[in-house]
């Protein structure tokens, strides 16, 4: 009789489930790399991570020397290791779990399951937590009125005071359990990611912490589907009686075959929310849980929620400094790399200005003397803004410096560079460039425009404007490109405007005008009796002006150059 597939689950992070199915008798390799049997497109997961293989009429999974490592139950995996139906894996953040087509839900990773068995006649005590939370119940006084409750509340929510990594503090939770109710076993369950829903499902749920008494086997608990989802869907914190003298437990397979003799559970109540489970068991039936560890178990669960919630806002705001902080470092680190002072070369000026829309920006400029005593000047605009572009930023302006003393054409150049950025990108990024060479001397100027905006020349005197056009397609964009040159004579007392889009097309995700290319060449021509850095004050101070009282959302980058 042929052997039916086994369904893998696949759950990505903040991504619905997926299923992947596996034939018996197959080899699967799975990884980052497209070349993998099941490529797990997440950065967190290997190039090549995990093995999966058929022998012995089951799968066997092996880890393949993976950065992050793979973990089983919760365990990391050493070796090759034999799976069951049921089992988690973790690759990075990336959970997997083996399940036969037709079997149950799948479960909290680390945790195993029984059916869902009815519970009716064998809770020997439930508990409104919301209402036990705010005024204690009708039937027992609160817990300010039973001091020996009190104390170990007491001593439990000290230990929870002090400030701690969420991992630590969720280990350090379940320890408290254990020294305050005294189980066998306690374990916390808390939902993947932010769930944002008011009651978590089971299949959200992941064992996230574990306590264990000296003695007691170490193995995933396995508690009852039932318990769980009466305690999630009803709210209601219930302590399950001595399963193994009485013969009404004796179909529930999970308390017979794990000798549990009485059971906790409790939600954890935040804000009138169910933010996770408190569990914890005795398989020791001299002792059970009763009634006050229930109520001290609900109690500790409403506050480990409310630490657990302060801890995660504490740890958000920490790495939201920490980037804040990365993100200043990395704005004086770009601005360091544009130029410090304006560029003065015989009766040449060049000065730019450069505004990111964010802590670091996409556009980028660069004026420098060459060795052959020609000026180069370039002003490029990465697509995109922030970090990811700032860093393609600093990539272009090296390559451009590592190929200006080329005894290259500018077209060559260019072409060059196209190709360098398409093999970084892959085709993903693009950059617009004007680049330029002008000897001050002669005023001869010889530039590409691969996609810019038009650099506008004005005349001496005020009143003709030139647009320099010539050149081909942004860089990045196909491996190989050709572009045409361009050539100028510049005069005394003419100046160039280069400008990124930022310039051209402020304000027009503010209302339904942006300042535009005619506003830009009309500014110039009124503003070509001032100095250089006059004009290019004014030109930045206009266009501010056009957005305000709202920023412009768009880096803004200006470059002024005139011959004397």
């Amino acid at each position: 009789m042929p052997v039916a597939p086994t369904l893998l689950l696949i759950q990505f992070p903040g991504r619905p489930e997926e299923e992947a199915v596996l034939e018996p008798g197959r080899r699967y390799s799975l990884g980052r790399a497209l070349g993998n049997d099941l490529p797990l497109a997440d950065p967190s997961v290997s190039r090549h991570h995990l093995e999966l293989r058929w022998d012995g009429g089951r799968w066997h999974a092996k880890d393949l020397g993976s950065r992050n490592g793979s973990f089983l139950n919760g365990r990391r995996l050493e070796g090759e290791r034999a799976l069951h139906g049921g089992d988690h894996l973790r690759l990075g953040d990336v959970e997997l779990q083996l399940r036969a087509p037709g079997a149950p839900p799948a479960t909290p990773p680390g945790l195993q399951l029984s059916g869902d068995e009815d519970l009716g006649g064998h809770t020997i005590h439930s508990l409104d937590a919301r209402d036990f939370l705010s005024s204690g119940t009708p039937s027992s006084p609160g817990p300010a009125a039973r001091p020996g409750l009190f104390a170990r509340l007491d001593k439990a929510a000290h230990g929870l005071l002090t400030a701690c990594e969420p991992a630590e503090l969720e280990a350090r939770i379940v320890q408290l359990v254990g020294e305050a109710v005294s189980p066998d076993r306690a374990c916390l369950l808390l939902p993947r990611g932010d769930a944002g829903e008011t009651v978590p499902s089971l299949e959200a749920l992941t064992l996230t912490a574990q306590y264990r008494a000296p003695g007691v086997p170490e193995r995933p608990p396995r508690i009852s589907r039932s318990i769980l989802g009466k305690v999630l869907g009803e709210g209601q914190a219930l302590v399950v009686g001595d399963a193994q003298r009485d013969l009404r437990f004796a179909g529930q397979e999970s308390v017979v075959l794990e000798k549990i003799h009485s059971a906790l559970c409790a939600p954890l109540w935040d804000d009138e929310r169910i933010t996770g489970l408190l569990y914890a068991d005795r398989l020791s039936p001299l002792e059970p849980l009763g009634q006050e560890e229930l109520e001290l178990l609900t109690l500790l669960a409403h506050l480990a929620a409310v630490r657990l919630r302060e801890s995660a806002a504490q740890a958000a705001l920490e790495e939201q400094r920490r980037l804040e902080e990365e993100l200043e470092r990395a704005a004086q680190i770009q601005q360091q790399l544009l130029p410090d002072a304006p560029l003065i070369l015989g009766r040449l000026q060049v000065l730019g200005h450069n505004r990111p829309s964010l802590a670091v920006g996409g556009d980028y400029y660069d004026t420098f003397a060459c060795a052959d005593g020609r000026a180069l000047i370039a002003l490029g605009d990465v697509a995109g803004k922030g970090m990811s572009a700032a860093l393609l930023m600093a990539q272009v302006q090296a390559m451009v410096r590592a190929l200006s003393d080329a005894t290259l054409p500018l077209p060559d150049m260019v072409a060059r560079l196209n190709a360098a950025m398409h093999r970084s990108t892959r085709g993903r990024r693009f950059v617009t460039l004007f680049i330029a060479r002008l000897d001050p001397e002669t005023g001869a100027l010889e530039y590409v425009n691969a996609g810019h905006n038009h650099p506008l020349l004005l005349r001496a005197g005020g009143q003709q404007i030139e647009e320099l056009d010539k050149g081909g397609l942004m860089l990045g964009a196909f491996p190989t490109l050709t572009f045409e040159g361009g050539r100028v004579e510049l005069a005394a007392g003419d100046t160039l405007l280069v400008y990124s889009d930022g310039l051209s097309e402020a304000g027009a995700t503010h209302g339904d005008t942006m300042f535009g290319d005619e506003r830009v060449a009309e500014l110039l021509k009124e503003s070509a009796p001032l100095e250089p850095r006059a004009l290019l004050d004014r030109m930045v101070e206009t266009v501010l002006d056009f957005c305000a009282p709202e920023p412009p959302d768009d880096d803004l980058t200006v470059l002024v150059l005139r011959l004397d």
